[in-house]
C-alpha cells in the first residue's frame, strides 16, 4: 500500500511541479472566494472548515475582490423613455 505522501511525491514529480498538498487546497478555496459565486457557507462546507474564524485566513481575498468589483465602472443605461415623452421629444425635435 502506497502512502499519500508518496503518491504524492510522484505525481508531482511526473508533473514536474513543486508544492504541497495544502497549497491545491489553499488555492482551491482561494478561487471560490474571490470569484464572488459562493456564499461563506457554502465555501466552509466545501472546505470542511467549522467555523468561520477557519475562512478568516482567506478573508483577504474576499476583500480584493470586493475592491475590484468597487472600482469597476458601471455601464450607463439610458434611463426608459415612456410612448407619450417619445411622442413629445419627437415634436421639439
Amino acid at each position: 500500500m502506497v502512502s499519500l505522501k508518496t503518491a504524492w511525491g510522484k505525481v508531482k514529480a511526473a508533473a514536474e511541479v513543486e508544492g504541497r498538498r495544502h497549497d491545491n487546497r489553499h488555492t482551491f478555496i482561494a478561487d471560490i472566494a474571490e470569484s464572488g459565486e459562493a456564499s461563506d457557507e457554502t465555501i466552509r462546507d466545501m472546505a470542511g472548515h467549522v467555523s468561520k474564524q477557519m475562512l478568516k485566513h482567506y478573508s483577504h481575498i474576499r476583500k480584493e475582490a470586493k475592491r475590484a468589483l468597487v472600482r469597476k465602472p458601471e455601464p450607463k443605461e439610458e434611463p426608459p423613455v415612456s410612448i407619450e415623452a417619445a411622442k413629445v421629444l419627437a415634436k421639439v425635435q
